[in-house]
């Protein structure tokens, strides 16, 4: 799922211009929550799924509900201001980091409760 986001941010940043502000977060991949004139996507689709796993669809959506991370969390999104301040060894103008905060959904951590991020360069 990582490598999906991180084609859709590129997608996007390729579109628009940068990488969508922390506040829109990955939502605004699949609904153009900011208002952007240049946005031309979604760029993340979409996709239902039920809970047992059979059942699959694509429908549009009033509310984009992004995927939760193997841990039933919220992926983390944040643009370069946050990789900024989070991770500062991974941090370039213009960047955003996309991933999974682990088994605990908080920052940091060891083992199952490593992050696993993704920083996107522009």
């Amino acid at each position: 799922e990582l490598d999906i986001f991180s084609m859709a941010l590129e997608m996007y940043r390729s579109d628009i211009g940068h990488y969508p502000l922390s506040a829109y977060g990955l939502e605004e991949l699949a609904v153009n929550t900011s208002g952007e004139k240049k946005w031309n996507g979604p760029y993340l689709q979409l996709t239902a799924y039920t809970r047992r796993g059979g059942c699959k669809w694509k429908e549009k959506y009033e509310e984009a509900d992004v995927p939760l991370d193997p841990w039933g969390n919220e992926y983390y999104y944040g643009d370069a201001n946050d990789v900024q301040t989070h991770y500062p060894a991974e941090y370039s103008p213009g960047c955003c980091a996309v991933g999974s905060l682990g088994a605990d959904g908080e920052q940091g951590g060891e083992g199952w409760n490593k992050d696993i991020v993704r920083v996107c360069i522009k």
